[in-house]
């Protein structure tokens, strides 16, 4: 190698070495640039924790509460829908599926809606669990007409319903004339011959008891009321009984005897 190439090599060789220079100059500043923003973040995720958490505020709870309940009722309708043994799992019927997310936020006059949807054929295949929450948002939504359409049986809860909610006149409404209706609508009228053809096909209850009491000595038997009453072991009914039998003598102008041995047979009771 002669001189001339020699001091060519040498040139070259330092060049290149400035240029890497320069090029490691530059990662240097660009790692510089890069951790000034990290060490940033750095302290402001020591700091965070000194900073107070919001709390959620109660309509937020309310909502996922309601969300909450949703999901679980659409578990529970996917259950009774689509686990049933042989159906086709790609089936669910909307209407029980809308109407069951309504009942579930117990807005039971809008899931009344949906069930109203129902044909023939498909309240045919609701199951037990299907037909006893329709029955339920039909109850609570005053619907009774539809809600004995779909359980007849189920008469009695819905006069117990009534009575709890102090609303039996409402019973004069539904058109119905199952024995439990029937029964709580002759009294209401006042119709005791009526109150008395339908006695042995309702449940025995005490608010029953004292209708039927009413019933025979508003019809000119004490004798067989006085005998109901000792027979069920009645108490603190003398002095109602006593003034029912004025108000039925009054209004029949029956006699002075018949009279007299009503009030007898009345007086046999204890006060």
């Amino acid at each position: 190698m002669d001189k001339k190439e020699l001091e060519n090599g040498i040139e070259l060789t330092d060049t290149v070495n400035d240029q890497d220079s320069d090029s490691l100059n530059e990662i240097q500043r660009n790692n510089d640039i890069t951790e000034t923003p990290n060490t940033h973040a750095q302290n402001n995720a020591e700091e965070m924790p000194t900073r107070r958490t919001k709390k959620p505020s109660k309509r937020k709870w309310r909502i996922d509460l309601i969300t909450l309940v949703i999901g679980l009722s659409i578990g529970v309708i996917s259950g009774f829908i689509i686990g049933k043994p042989g159906a086709d799992k790609s089936v669910v019927n909307d209407k029980v599926y809308k109407g069951t997310i309504y009942a579930a936020a117990q807005n039971h006059k809008s899931a009344s809606v949906h069930f109203n949807k129902l044909t023939e054929d498909e309240r045919s295949k609701l199951n037990e669990d299907e037909q006893n929450a329709i029955f339920k948002s039909y109850l609570l939504s005053s619907r009774f007409d539809k809600a004995l359409e779909l359980k007849p049986d189920h008469a009695e809860e819905v006069v117990n319903y009534l009575n709890k909610k102090g609303n039996i006149n409402m019973v004069k409404n539904i058109r119905s004339n199952l024995p439990p209706i029937a029964f709580e609508k002759a009294v209401i009228r006042k119709n005791y011959e009526q109150v008395l053809l339908l006695k042995d096909k309702v449940e025995d209850t005490e608010l029953r008891r004292k209708h039927i009491v009413e019933a025979l000595v508003m019809t000119g038997d004490p004798k067989s009321a006085v005998k109901f009453v000792k027979k069920h072991k009645m108490t603190g009914i003398r002095q109602d009984m006593e003034r029912q039998f004025n108000t039925y003598a009054t209004e029949n102008e029956i006699s002075a005897q018949k009279i007299t041995d009503g009030i007898t047979r009345i007086y046999e009771l204890e006060d």
